[in-house]
């Protein structure tokens, strides 16, 4: 009898430490499968100088229908003028724990260090190998719940060729409602004008207009990093870390300048402000499948000017369909 007791007990402990979260048998149970949700992640990795510019993007997408996990992995490398890409897959996978992480997929690898972070992104081509390796931490920035950004220095290597530079990975997760389902834009309403916005200090800014939202990285290549991105609730953010000196500043946005191919950064503060331009041809990803969030990549260069400073810069600028 003593012994019945004792494995009832044991058994008992071992149910209430498995918990709501299941077990690695068990990814069903998991919180984070609760709903259907997607995750977006990018790496705007940018090296050289103002007048000779190295940038490769990364696209990843996750999206959980609730009955699979959905994926794609996209990269490309801008080389004389021209966007060139070197990673593009598609799949789909059973639901599994923590699904916001990124898996290796056909010849795309991922290395990650003692912490769980992506340390090496490897595409295996037929003929060369793209690796991007995040080195020295510079600084991680998390805004807004389900938004975080995190700033490192990193070396791209393309064939036989290395860069030194920065890279921004950006991570946003997004829990929309049950019945949602990513999908194409609606082509009625693609194709609609501009609308002015008001600027985020509370001016009316009629010279700015409204564009598919655009999210930033761009640095001078010595000292100064801007980014911005926005929340899943759709609140922007501007980032920026001069020195070892980092600010987030709530409704900072980057607007277009009424011109096609130049923009305009606007800050809740008179000190920053910052005009781009792009360089050459954008990039514009196809949609895969039921992803149809990422519209156009452009390199771009410009100046920030930062209290009594003026900052020649260059970097990437994305834009979603959203």
């Amino acid at each position: 009898m003593r012994l019945f007791v004792l494995i009832l007990a044991l058994l008992l402990v071992a149910c209430e430490r498995s918990g709501p979260g299941g077990t690695a048998d068990d990814p069903g149970r998991d919180p984070d499968l609760a709903r259907p949700a997607s995750y977006e992640r990018r790496f705007a990795f940018v090296a050289g100088a103002q007048a000779a510019p190295i940038v490769a993007f990364y696209d990843f997408a996750t999206l959980y229908d609730g009955v699979r996990i959905l994926r794609t992995a996209r990269g490309w490398f801008r080389e004389d003028q021209r966007w060139n890409a070197f990673l593009n897959e598609t799949w789909a996978s059973d639901p599994i724990r923590a699904p916001w992480r990124l898996v290796p997929h056909g010849t795309f690898r991922i290395v990650a260090g003692e912490d769980e972070d992506v340390d090496v992104l490897i595409q295996r081509g037929a003929q060369s190998e793209t690796r991007l390796e995040a080195g020295t931490p510079l600084a991680v920035a998390s805004p807004d719940h389900g938004v975080q950004l995190g700033l490192r220095l990193a070396e791209l290597q393309v064939g036989a060729e290395r860069f030194a530079g920065a890279v921004l990975d950006a991570q946003i997760a997004r829990v929309p409602a049950p019945e949602h389902r990513l999908r194409a834009p609606d082509p009625a309403t693609a194709t609609a004008g501009p609308e002015t916005v008001v600027a985020a200090n509370g001016a009316d800014d009629s010279t700015a207009v409204h564009e598919p939202f655009a999210e930033l990285f761009v640095t001078d290549g010595a000292r100064l990093y801007l980014a911005v991105s926005r929340s899943p609730v759709g609140e922007s953010y501007l980032w920026i870390r001069d020195d070892s000196v980092e600010h987030t500043l709530e409704g900072g946005t980057v607007v277009s300048a009424g011109r096609a191919g130049r923009w305009r950064i606007v800050a809740p503060r008179e000190d920053l402000t910052g005009e781009l331009e792009s360089l050459g041809p954008a990039l514009n990803p196809a949609d895969v499948g039921p992803f149809a969030g990422l519209a156009e990549v452009f390199l771009v260069r410009g100046s920030v000017q930062l209290a009594t400073e003026r900052f020649p810069v260059f970097g990437l600028l994305w834009r979603s369909r959203d």
